[in-house]
């Protein structure tokens, strides 16, 4: 471009996305190619997308051409109170989403992502620009998850730790270590289950830990949340999110449905401030009027399908059992491949079985360059930073992703 227009570097790739790229080639190449990368959950016998039964169901009704037909007018920029109200009921639970209703500003979203970027817009925006001065607020967050840098980095400085030690652990303290120091103007963004990179998750103990600091440093907090019911069960995952509230910490609870309904491309999410204080606190208006503008700015309005027919199934009770227990059923299937992939390498790396949710990952550093071609060499679509996503392959393919890593990790001792 010339005239006023600066020439563009090119933007490096997020590694997953290049990873997709490369995936036409590779099929091309290897007709019986096998992707490790895209965090998605497939049926381990089937390999089609896992989805419920019941929102499958319902998703064929609410397309109805002739319901479709009659329903033409925009959303409002909060979105449908059955799909805000039916996913913070199986998500948080009953008792306290009964309890925090009153105390809550929500919002129907464009899936995982863009819950994270109201989160941060919404946020930024909060905050008082006078007593920042110049700078911005910090984003601290531990790493995994390498877009959360596009998405907060316009709005804060990123600060990040590392997830694990140099022993290949969860590195407790260094967050601790962390948030003790932490700035006033620090929002801290932690993922509540099925951490994405390596699987390994917080015990009860160290979310206690980590939340008693952040509640006496009076920090916020967002609750990244897309793997709820698929890292343990539904109660055991919503611990993080029930121990915030009960600590009154101002939290941002960023929901994506996409792995625990299995609606990829139906791009639906929520996001929940906790603990405003509607009633009590003056500045519930004024935040709930903040998001309301945030959206109208980004994208308006949400879109009605599919979140018409998670909402229709999610608001009756004994429906969100049942997709409790069905998301329950895909979490075993997870776990046994998971155990498989383990044995697959002779369970020489113990966090495969320490891990939970979708992911693991072999070396804290990552493949070499040159294990990393040669994985790829043999038609197993990998991510040089040696995050496998189990949730992604079947049963029947992991004995051979197993096989031609161990084949390249042997042959380079």
């Amino acid at each position: 471009m010339a005239g006023i227009w600066r020439d563009l570097d090119r933007a490096p790739l997020d590694p997953i996305m290049a990873a997709n790229e490369r995936w036409p080639a590779m099929v091309a190449a290897h007709p019986d190619a096998i992707k490790t990368t895209i965090g998605i959950l497939v049926n381990g016998a089937t390999g089609s997308v896992w989805r419920p039964r019941l929102i499958e169901d319902a998703l064929v009704e609410a397309v109805d051409v002739n319901a479709v037909a009659k329903k033409y007018d925009y959303l409002p920029p909060l979105g449908l109170n059955s799909y805000r109200e039916g996913v913070a009921r199986l998500i948080m639970g009953d008792p306290l989403y009964e309890d925090k209703v009153e105390n809550m500003v929500t919002a129907q979203t464009l899936g995982g992502t863009t819950t994270l970027t109201l989160a941060s817009k919404v946020l930024a925006r909060a905050f008082d620009q006078e007593k920042l001065g110049s700078k911005k607020p910090t984003l601290l967050y531990d790493g995994g998850w390498k877009n959360h840098e596009q998405v907060f980095g316009d709005d804060f400085q990123i600060e990040t730790y590392d997830h694990l030690d140099a022993n290949g652990k969860y590195n407790h303290d260094g967050l601790l270590e962390k948030i003790s120091g932490a700035d006033p103007a620090t929002v801290v963004l932690l993922q509540a289950c099925g951490y994405n990179d390596d699987g390994i998750d917080r015990t009860p103990q160290q979310w206690a830990e980590l939340l008693n600091l952040i509640a006496a440093k009076q920090l916020p907090l967002i609750l990244d949340t897309a793997y709820a019911g698929l890292a343990g069960r539904l109660p055991d995952d919503r611990f993080p999110i029930l121990a915030a509230a009960n600590r009154d910490i101002f939290t941002v609870l960023g929901i994506s449905n996409s792995k625990n309904l299995g609606l990829y491309d139906g791009r639906v999410g929520l996001v929940a401030f906790m603990n405003v204080g509607k009633g009590t606190n003056p500045q519930y208006g004024p935040l709930e009027d903040l998001l309301k503008r945030t959206i109208r700015g980004i994208y308006s309005s949400p879109p009605r399908f599919p979140a018409e027919a998670v909402g229709e199934v999610l608001m009756d009770k004994t429906s969100r059992q049942a997709i409790a227990e069905e998301i329950g059923i895909a979490r075993m299937d997870l776990v046994d491949r998971r155990r498989a992939f383990a044995s697959s390498l002779n369970d020489a790396f113990p966090g495969i079985n320490e891990g939970r949710g979708l992911f693991t990952k072999l070396f804290r550093d990552g493949f070499t360059e040159r294990q990393f071609q040669e994985i790829e060499a043999q038609g197993i679509l990998a991510l040089r930073s040696s995050r496998i996503s189990i949730g992604g392959i079947t049963s029947a393919n992991i004995p051979r992703v197993g096989a031609v890593i161990s084949e390249v990790l042997e042959a380079r001792k």
